[in-house]
């Protein structure tokens, strides 16, 4: 589902919320009356960053959004999927993506910790579609490997069947931008 850009206003931040927790439900609800085996679907690390950036957090944590429309628009989408995978006993699988990019674009900028290419972020979807996980929800972070993370995955690189991120931003600066 597309998520619509916030504008700042208060209605389009209560669009926002609306949009990803009802719709959320909604689709859930027809995916499950449809006969839908799983589903698969991305969210942001950002639901991550309320935590201190001391911290290196992975998917052990609880989220903790910081108090912006998309953060917790995506944090509320998460709980509304926790909740529908328990009650219909409906396995999902949520993809926590980085801040997406390509290396290409970001070359000689502030390193940012959260980045991940598009193509790795699709290479993600294509195999969590295709890859056994177990049944219930379960979150997986999914940012490029990072020589300093404030987000990181204890799950996703060490899956088998899933290659490394092919683009680790090699040609960034090497210092942790503002926004990390």
């Amino acid at each position: 589902a597309a998520v619509p850009a916030w504008s700042g206003v208060p209605d389009a931040a209560a669009e926002t919320l609306d949009y990803l927790t009802r719709g959320t439900y909604h689709l859930l609800q027809a995916a499950s009356a449809a006969g839908v085996a799983r589903v698969v679907v991305c969210s942001t690390v950002e639901v991550m960053l309320g935590h201190s950036p001391r911290w290196r957090v992975n998917e052990n944590y609880r989220p903790r959004p910081l108090a912006e429309p998309l953060p917790l628009a995506a944090h509320l989408m998460e709980t509304v999927c926790q909740e529908f995978s328990l009650e219909r006993d409906l396995p999902i699988l949520c993809l926590r993506l980085g801040r997406l990019c390509l290396e290409e674009d970001v070359a000689g900028r502030p390193h940012d910790s959260l980045w991940l290419d598009l193509r790795d972020a699709a290479a993600a979807v294509q195999w969590a579609t295709e890859a056994e996980w177990p049944p219930r929800f379960h979150a997986l972070h999914v940012v490029h490997k990072s020589p300093r993370p404030r987000v990181e995955s204890v799950r996703f690189h060490r899956r088998a069947a899933l290659p490394a991120a092919q683009h680790n931003f090699g040609s960034a600066t090497g210092q942790e931008g503002a926004t990390a």
